[in-house]
């Protein structure tokens, strides 16, 4: 009898917990307008996020049927049956993973994972799996399969910084989403699966195996024909795979959000809603000073460099370095590194020095002498010994 109403009473404390957490969290809202665009000091874009990655937002009726096609038959082949979860395929996956002893199969249909791309962290906890369950049922509820289909298309993550078809596309293949071939469409499709290990820029061969397993799956539901399945099978693509974050621009990048965290602009997707960022930053000159500093690049790893290029009097920053490669270390030397200046700060103490007469003549007298600095205190130079 105890034990009855153990359980009893932990199932009712569990389940007020479910609603309180459920009932604190606000209703999902698809929104394909909150991206964040950048221009130079000519008004040229040079950068857009969406959800807060690099991005470009495309609408679905814009792709061609195969494109959302390749991705529903590799990820969630019942997308249009079901209600958000997939409890057959949860199921099988569970069998096939429990008698595998390792993780082969994944089971989270397309809403569920948008849900999780957009609006959950990283974290992997049982509250994060409950929000996970509340977010995709509430999406299933609110918007049409196509709706859903076209925010998960631009929410996925293709590698490289790139979330979104229409990025992926242009980085992968150097065109819009709109004009994929259906051979690219479903190496896209194998691609967001697991970037670090199917992007054909680190492992084409496995990017052709996944591939050729997406249109497989495509030929078997009745997405495409017979001759449609060879001719993509058969067909080489070629790769266009734009340069990472080119000219190491997202130093600049990262201090204009920086700017706007400390304007409560950035966290705020109310205020994000299409904001446009004019910079001062001179790409001309950003694009030299870079190639320069690849010149120049040293073989130990651990020189390093920050360039800062301002314009006299008005104070507006052209230019903005901080590292030799952004990829391998994005830390911002230039606004957050705590070195000391050295020997930079000499062209300021000559200056000091002309203007109160000073000249290379100039004689001083090797004593010791004691400097007292302002919101500092006391200050005493010693010679090396």
């Amino acid at each position: 009898m105890k034990k009855r109403h153990i359980i009893i009473i932990g199932g009712v404390l569990i389940f007020a917990f479910v609603v309180g957490i459920v009932g604190s969290l606000p209703t999902p809202v698809i929104t394909k307008s909150n991206n964040l665009r950048i221009y130079d000091r000519s008004n040229n874009l040079i950068y857009e996020e969406v959800y807060g990655v690099k991005s470009k937002y495309i609408e679905l009726e814009k792709l061609p049927s195969y494109v959302p096609a390749s991705f529903i038959a590799i990820e969630d082949k019942n997308f249009y049956s079901h209600k958000g979860f997939d409890f057959k395929r949860i199921i099988k996956s569970f069998f096939i993973n429990l008698t595998s002893f390792k993780i082969k199969e994944g089971a989270s249909p397309i809403s569920q994972q948008y849900a999780r791309n957009t609006m959950l962290s990283n974290e992997r906890t049982l509250l994060r799996k409950i929000k996970e369950a509340y977010y995709t049922f509430k999406i299933e509820s609110k918007y049409s399969k196509q709706e859903i289909l076209e925010g998960y298309l631009n929410s996925l993550y293709f590698g490289h910084g790139i979330t979104g078809i229409e990025g992926a596309s242009n980085f992968y293949f150097n065109k819009s989403a709109e004009h994929l071939t259906l051979s690219e469409a479903t190496v896209l499709a194998a691609v967001c699966n697991a970037p670090a290990v199917y992007s054909p820029s680190i492992n084409p061969k496995n990017t052709k195996v996944r591939q050729n397993k997406v249109l497989r799956k495509m030929y078997d539901l009745d997405f495409i024909s017979e001759k449609q399945y060879y001719d993509a099978v058969l067909d080489s693509n070629e790769y266009y795979l734009e340069k990472d974050n080119p000219d190491n621009f997202y130093y600049y990048r990262d201090a204009v959000i920086q700017e706007l965290v400390s304007l409560n602009l950035y966290e705020n997707k109310a205020k994000l809603k299409g904001l446009k960022v004019i910079t001062n930053i001179n790409i001309d000159l950003n694009s030299k000073i870079n190639e320069i500093i690849g010149k120049h690049k040293p073989t130990d790893e651990d020189i390093q460099v920050s360039v800062v290029v301002m314009e006299p009097f008005s104070n507006k920053v052209l230019s903005l370095n901080g590292g030799f490669d952004y990829n391998l270390s994005s830390f911002n030397r230039a606004l957050s590194s705590k070195r000391s200046v050295a020997s930079t700060i000499k062209p300021l103490l000559y200056y000091l020095a002309l203007i109160n007469n000073f000249n290379p003549t100039t004689k001083l007298t090797s004593e010791k002498t004691n400097f007292y600095i302002k919101d500092f205190g006391s200050y005493s130079p010693s010679n090396p010994s």
